[in-house]
């Protein structure tokens, strides 16, 4: 499917969730996926797919970002981002959960053999991007530009889930610099796809 995305689809990048069937992407199983993304230098944008077959409105507001914090925190802690570092990762929400719980997260994996935070998630995530989708409120989004940066943030709307005018309206509601803004609607994403810098 890679192989026929980029060859016969011309694809600029690939889309995954970060669970399918209740297996996170960071499992043994994918590696061979992610080998060869990492071949390609892909960028790659992940969004939640919920473990739990439940569809409840407790699954779609707490479960989603969930799973994506779980990704991101299994394949640190699996070595991933390090064995495959060519792949450019788009992840969904800011990071979901993630930017939350960061001190916890630093400070449970300190208890472990190889601690792979110990140089603290903002290094040891420095490459990952993410979009606004969910956190362009003056709250969530003073949260996640503080812990990520403004130049690893992009502008994504999560259609059909949520309508791209609502997204659009909270992100200008931020108030943020013409710099930033810009950087966040397009700048981000113009250097993950140059060829779309001419569009």
């Amino acid at each position: 499917e890679i192989e026929y995305g980029y060859s016969a689809l011309k694809a600029d990048g690939i889309s995954m969730t970060t669970s399918y069937q209740g297996k996170l992407i960071s499992e043994p199983m994918f590696e061979p996926v992610l080998a060869e993304l990492n071949r390609r230098k892909s960028v790659v944008f992940a969004h939640p797919q919920t473990i739990s077959r439940d569809r409840s409105m407790n699954t779609r507001v707490l479960e989603m970002p969930y799973d994506t914090g779980r990704a991101i925190l299994d394949m640190v802690v699996r070595g991933n981002f390090k064995k495959y570092p060519n792949i450019r990762w788009i992840f969904a929400h800011g990071g979901g959960a993630l930017p939350i719980l960061w001190e916890r997260a630093e400070e449970i994996t300190a208890k472990t053999p190889d601690k792979p935070l110990a140089a603290g998630i903002r290094t040891v995530l420095k490459d990952l991007h993410f979009d606004v989708i969910g956190v362009a409120n003056k709250l969530d989004f003073q949260l996640v530009a503080g812990l990520w940066g403004t130049d690893r943030l992009t502008f994504g709307t999560d259609w059909p889930f949520v309508q791209a005018k609502t997204t659009a309206g909270n992100f200008d509601a931020l108030g943020l610099s013409a710099a930033d803004a810009y950087k966040i609607n397009r700048g981000n994403a113009e250097k993950l796809f140059p060829r779309l810098a001419k569009a």
